[in-house]
């Protein structure tokens, strides 16, 4: 038996003392996302192939993939 969580750190901790107390296995998602950013600077080409990875690893079900996309107005 196991417990899993996709929460805040307060949640996160919680859950963990209570699964640690009976020697649980957890898997515990914490904290937010960050957006992905594109600056002028960037090479537009591999920031477009690279937002398509991110953001469908897993077809796009995992807590890793890019949802936010931030992109400067002298890039869009």
């Amino acid at each position: 038996m196991a417990v899993t969580l996709t929460g805040s750190e307060k949640a996160g901790a919680s859950v963990a003392a209570v699964a640690g107390k009976y020697v649980k296995k957890t898997v515990l998602e914490l904290g937010g996302n960050n957006a992905l950013i594109v600056w002028e600077d960037a090479d537009i080409d591999q920031s477009i192939q690279t937002a398509l990875t991110a953001s469908m690893l897993n077809c796009g079900q995992s807590c890793i993939a890019a949802k936010r996309f931030i992109v400067v107005d002298g890039m869009a």
